[in-house]
């Protein structure tokens, strides 16, 4: 009795909320935050792999898992969009960082209308070589 109470209070918090965008059928969503990190570091030497791990907290009610739509930029501009089904969180690698990876990065989520984006976060590759633990 308590979860249905509790459901029927999100349901209508979210069609209600004037962020919503009130497109879905049979579900009812919201995007509660999107968060962008660089991993191992957002400081790195050239060659270091690197990934950038956008994580979505999503609010959903319904049968079916909408697509999301995750767009990173770096500097303002689209450098890769992916659309997938799965909650999972979303990882984008760069196998060997370059200076030229050098930007300000972000991640944009999508479902249904909705989006939201993250931070932005900022990655430096520097070119120096490590020698006996010393960046040279």
């Amino acid at each position: 009795m308590v979860d249905l109470i509790l459901t029927n209070l999100v349901i209508s918090f979210l069609f209600s909320n004037p962020f919503h965008s009130g497109t879905a059928s049979n579900s009812a969503l919201k995007i509660t935050s999107v968060n962008l990190s660089i991993e191992p570091n957002a400081n790195v030497i050239r060659n270091t792999s690197v990934t950038l791990r956008c994580k979505a907290g999503v609010l959903a009610y319904g049968t079916e898992a909408p697509n999301r739509v995750y767009t990173i930029y770096k500097d303002d501009n689209v450098i890769y969009n992916k659309t997938t089904s799965s909650s999972e969180d979303f990882f984008y690698n760069l196998p060997e960082a370059r200076v030229s990876n050098n930007g300000k990065y972000r991640c944009m989520i999508n479902i249904m209308g909705e989006k939201m984006a993250s931070e932005v976060v900022t990655l430096t590759v520097t070119g120096g070589f490590v020698l006996s633990g010393v960046v040279l």
